[in-house]
């Protein structure tokens, strides 16, 4: 039988990952590599650091992320300034997108979780947050993301024909009464341009591969999201409710919304008990 090697994987080349998978190294996101160390998690965060149990190991992106949303009713912009006071950040899409499926596999015994300080996860908070991720349990989830969308800067052309980028890792930028975001550019990977149920299939940024189009196009929990596509201008944010599960790259930055919050996320080292 022929295994094939997909070019990348979590954002590590594709073997490169095989490697670290093979000898029993964690496979790290490549752009969370610059925080790596060894040893347990410490958060960076006097929050987190007080409050352990509120957060939970990604250990794929070496971060914790929080069990509940804070920061309600904020646009985006807001948000991102008051996580930076607390030395706290925005999830990236496929940071969120690792963990949500992590809350999946652990809902199905197939992982193991661990909060901030290395103490495990217990199975009944586990089904909850699942499905309070997955379906409207609890209200459901509200969450920014931190991604924009933006046409090329590198392309010349018609905004119209440059293909988007993606800025992460943002920050506020005022000028008066005007807001702009700074963060780090990279083109987009190759995903769906079509907004629809997906499977969950998602290339290194957290988006939909382009064939993870559902061939039911309807909800399943647990096995699709709804996608809507990235536009020029426009930010991301995850929402679970009763109806459906959704991927939203389509968003107004200055939306405010008494339910939209943001699962606060903190930089720590990859814990080894952690990591599976």
């Amino acid at each position: 039988m022929t295994i094939k090697i997909p070019k990348t994987f979590m954002g590590v080349d594709g073997e490169e990952a095989l490697k670290r998978i093979l000898s029993g190294t964690p496979v790290v996101d490549a752009q969370d590599t610059n925080s790596q160390t060894s040893g347990n998690v410490i958060p960076i965060s006097d929050v987190v650091k007080n409050n352990p149990r509120n957060y939970i190991q990604v250990p794929q992106h070496n971060i914790v992320i929080a069990t509940a949303e804070t920061h309600k009713g904020l646009d985006i912009y807001d948000t991102l300034d008051k996580l930076k006071d607390e030395n706290l950040r925005m999830p990236r899409i496929t940071q969120f997108m690792t963990h949500w499926n992590n809350l999946r596999e652990a809902a199905d015994n197939k992982r193991q979780l661990f909060y901030a300080d290395g103490s495990l996860v217990d199975a009944d908070v586990i089904s909850d947050l699942w499905k309070y991720v997955s379906s409207g349990h609890r209200g459901g989830c509200w969450t920014w993301l931190n991604a924009y969308f933006q046409s090329s800067q590198n392309i010349v052309a018609s905004s119209a024909n440059r293909p988007l980028e993606m800025l992460t890792d943002l920050k506020v930028i005022r000028t008066g009464n005007n807001r702009d975001f700074v963060g780090t550019s990279t083109p987009l990977d190759s995903y769906l341009h079509e907004n629809a149920y997906v499977d969950l299939s998602f290339n290194a940024q957290g988006l939909p591969i382009p064939t993870a189009k559902s061939i039911e196009q309807q909800y399943k929990q647990g096995k699709n999201i709804y996608f809507w596509q990235p536009v020029d201008g426009r930010v991301a944010r995850f929402v679970a409710d009763s109806d459906w599960t959704y991927l939203n790259c389509n968003r107004d930055p200055s939306i405010r919304n008494s339910r939209l919050g943001v699962f606060a996320c903190a930089e720590g080292t990859v814990a080894l008990k952690g990591v599976n």
